[in-house]
């Protein structure tokens, strides 16, 4: 059931257990513990999929009072709480594979809520290849000149 993505409160209560009796099995009988830890790591793969079908979802349009249709921010802000949510929790449940790589993991939820995750080196790379695309704009965008004979420069575009 824990695997299928269900919380363990909601086992309990469907199996009439409580809480605590699950915490004092874990502690006193390894396999049970090993179980409950293997379940747990299915959930997260669960959940992670689930998260990825709900980031994957068409956002949720409105219309305003002037007639134009726009993305509900709301929404936004709802499936964005959601998605961060799970991801922590995924993270605490199955650290070595959704932990925290490094301190420097960004993490951006847009309004198509997508989610991308870059490591600190590919971002520079990233930002460096933008950097060169916009001087070599510049560079083009750049006046001709041309200079006479006598070394009077005179732009021409």
């Amino acid at each position: 059931m824990l695997a299928e993505g269900k919380m363990l409160r909601e086992v309990c209560t469907e199996l009439t257990i409580s809480p605590a009796a699950i915490s004092e099995w874990e502690a006193e009988d390894e396999e049970f513990a090993k179980a409950i830890a293997r379940a747990r790591i299915a959930w997260a793969d669960v959940a992670a999929e689930e998260g990825a079908e709900l980031a994957a979802q068409e956002p949720r349009m409105i219309v305003g009072e002037d007639g134009t249709e726009r993305v509900d921010s709301g929404w936004v802000q709802h499936i964005t709480s959601r998605l961060n949510y799970t991801k922590w929790l995924i993270s605490k449940r199955d650290p070595k594979r959704f932990g925290e790589k490094d301190q420097n993991t960004n993490v951006t939820v847009g309004v198509g809520v997508q989610v991308a995750v870059l490591s600190e080196e590919k971002r520079q790379q990233i930002i460096q290849r933008k950097q060169l695309a916009i001087r070599r704009r510049v560079e083009r965008a750049k006046p001709l000149s041309i200079t006479n004979g006598n070394g009077n420069g005179h732009s021409h575009h």
